[in-house]
């Protein structure tokens, strides 16, 4: 067997229609748009916060779940947002040894807030608890900004031997509480919200969840959800 850990699509050239909507090939997640403003190549993936209804987001997500059977260094990428003004972002890649859901053996995960009206290349260690050798792997990128008119641009994602460009915010080790999606499914309906929405989130496993509507200056207008969401379907009326 080939060693390999290559990120599917990680310069997010490749887009399929799905149902009227450009989503990136090899991953999924919400917020995510179709870009010609890339680093390089014809295309990057713009992640924006969700408006559900005026004045009220959800964080941008993209996620791709891949085989890796290597150990890489540094998770590395190029960033850009769409002004000035900072917008804050996390960027995890997490490894896996045996089934889906079983215990990470090694993790990175920078978060910063960001501005850069150019691209900019970033790099975030890894850290790997033991010495086995990972069989699959999960990267998620989030932009956590609560203005809703943010939006933050990714570009040629690579795991390297060596780090490139600025240390994207702090490592973390792997007994550290990371922030992860694998197996996590949020549907809302209906869409354009009007007067009230169903929120339906689907998880593997049982979790803790913190979902909060917030306005466009920032502020929590609600808590709708802060505790531990069962395995299976959860609905938030």
């Amino acid at each position: 067997m080939h060693a390999q850990c290559t990120i599917p699509n990680a310069g997010f050239e490749n887009w399929v229609d799905d149902d009227g909507i450009l989503v990136p090939v090899d991953w999924f997640g919400i917020g995510g748009e179709r870009t010609t403003d890339a680093q390089s190549g014809t295309a990057a993936i713009l992640l924006k916060n969700f408006e559900i209804q005026p004045g009220t987001s959800f964080p941008g997500t993209a996620i791709c779940q891949m085989r890796c059977n290597t150990r890489p260094a540094y998770l590395t990428g190029y960033i850009k947002t769409r002004s000035n003004i900072a917008d804050s972002v996390i960027v995890t890649a997490i490894f896996y040894k045996g089934a889906s859901g079983s215990t990470p053996i090694g993790v990175c995960s920078g978060m910063n807030s960001v501005a850069r009206n150019n691209y900019v290349q970033f790099h975030i260690p890894i850290n790997f608890s033991n010495q086995l050798m990972p069989d699959s792997a999960i990267i998620q990128l989030f932009n956590i900004s609560k203005r809703v008119s943010s939006g933050v641009k990714f570009d040629n994602l690579a795991f390297s031997a060596t780090p490139l460009g600025v240390l994207l915010g702090q490592e973390v080790s792997i007994n550290s509480k990371i922030l992860t999606a694998k197996d996590l499914k949020i549907d809302i309906y209906p869409l354009p919200v009007k007067d009230k929405a169903t929120i339906q989130i689907s998880s593997a496993r049982a979790r803790m969840a913190n979902i909060q509507l917030i306005d466009a200056q920032g502020k929590v207008t609600r808590t709708l959800a802060n505790k531990v969401l069962s395995a299976g379907i959860n609905e938030l009326p």
